[in-house]
């Protein structure tokens, strides 16, 4: 697998990453079922808000925990939903904004 890797230009850290894609496709290693909620998994992809209050105000902060680059890809597939109507993020998006909430908070929700 090197020397096809070498031969199309790419780094170790995408062979390794395919080999690591690979053993969670053949069921080798733990993809989500490691995560016994949707919770935890919120918690490991810096989705899960964190709360911010000040008296009686119950506001919520973006998390800047959790890994990054898979916070990224899901707040690129959201955006991508939210181009075509009639989608599940689009209709979920568009009810956030009835309810009150910011642009940027209905994303991120």
């Amino acid at each position: 697998m090197a020397s096809v890797a070498d031969d199309l230009g790419l780094s170790a850290q995408t062979t390794y990453s395919w080999r690591r894609q690979d053993a969670i496709d053949r069921g080798e290693m733990a993809g989500l079922s490691r995560f016994p909620t949707r919770h935890h998994y919120a918690a490991y992809n810096g989705t899960a808000p964190i709360e911010m209050s000040s008296g009686g105000r119950k506001r919520h902060r973006l998390n800047p925990r959790g890994n990054r680059m898979l916070n990224h890809a899901i707040l690129l597939i959201a955006i991508c939903q939210l181009r075509q109507p009639n989608t599940t993020g689009w209709v979920f998006y568009e009810r956030n904004l009835e309810e009150g909430k910011t642009k940027k908070e209905a994303i991120r929700s």
